[in-house]
Parts: structure tokens; C-alpha cells; sequence
């Protein structure tokens, strides 16, 4: 009821916006729209993010060279239709996944749309809701082995205990 929320987890794990949503989903409270990496837009996950209500960003833009000005502007129109909408939104302002399992400095990018929404007059408000979600054994532990012993990672890569 009211205003949209912005729920707004730290990430540390794949698992986040999946469990967010099923606890949400139980509380029969409204899943929000999640804003994932386009990193992850590979197969079966893909379809499993875009039918829990996801879509895809691109990580990095192209800020030198005025490329990107389109899909900015797209992706802000986007946002601020869900928000008028009172759709709920979901996004990592860390804006990747912390491998260390610690939490990462926050980015502005996703933050501004509703900063700008709603100091624009687009929305009269939207709350947000910082969630963080504890561990005690992480999902990619696997993953974060590789990255200890500097094997790096690879776009689209999961790797499960």
C-alpha cells in the first residue's frame, strides 16, 4: 500500500534476491523487480530471474565516449515506470557480489533513479528497506577458492560447494 519499496541487500551470495523473494513470496507481500548484471543473463538462471521478476542491466557503461546515453535513459524511464507503477525494486548498491563475503563500498548508479524520481516529483516517495543477508556457509564457495589462489573469474561462471 502507499509508496513503492526499494528493497536493497548487500550481496553476498546468488542466493540473496532468490531467498528475498521466497520470504517475501510467504510474507504474501509484493516481489519487487530485481535489477541483475548482465553477467548473469545465461541459461535456465536467466529464465529463472526474468519469471521472479528480474531484468538485466549492463554492469559498466561508457561514460567518455556519450555511447551509452540511450540505454541510460531507457534504463531510468524503466525504473521510474515501476516506481509510478508502485511496483516494488530490488538492486545491489554494492553493484556486484562480494566475494569476500564482506560488504562492498556502495555505487550511486540505481540509487539515483530514486533519488531523482522522487526529488523530480515522478513518485511522491519511496521507502527503502536495507537487508542484509548472513551466511554460514556461502553458496560459491567454491568460486571464491579460485579467486584465493588468483585463477580470477569468468563472466556468467557459478560454481556450487
Amino acid at each position: 500500500r502507499g509508496y513503492p519499496l526499494a528493497f536493497l541487500p548487500t550481496h553476498k551470495s546468488h542466493l540473496d534476491y532468490l531467498i528475498l523473494t521466497f520470504v517475501l513470496l510467504n510474507l504474501d507481500l509484493k516481489v519487487p523487480h530485481i535489477a541483475a548484471g548482465d553477467n548473469l543473463n545465461i541459461p535456465v538462471f536467466s529464465w529463472l530471474q526474468r519469471h521472479l521478476g528480474g531484468f538485466f542491466i549492463k554492469r559498466k557503461l561508457d561514460n567518455g565516449s556519450g555511447k551509452d546515453i540511450l540505454y541510460r535513459a531507457v534504463l531510468h524511464k524503466y525504473m521510474e515506470e515501476l516506481l509510478v507503477q508502485g511496483q516494488n525494486v530490488e538492486f545491489f548498491v554494492e553493484g556486484s557480489r562480494s566475494r569476500a563475503g564482506k560488504a562492498c563500498l556502495p555505487k550511486a548508479g540505481l540509487m539515483s533513479i530514486l533519488v531523482d524520481s522522487v526529488l523530480g516529483g515522478i513518485v511522491p516517495d519511496v521507502y527503502i528497506v536495507p537487508i542484509n543477508i548472513s551466511y554460514d556457509k556461502m553458496f560459491e564457495r567454491g568460486l571464491k577458492y579460485e579467486l584465493m589462489v588468483g585463477y580470477g573469474t569468468r563472466a556468467g561462471h557459478l560454481m556450487i560447494w
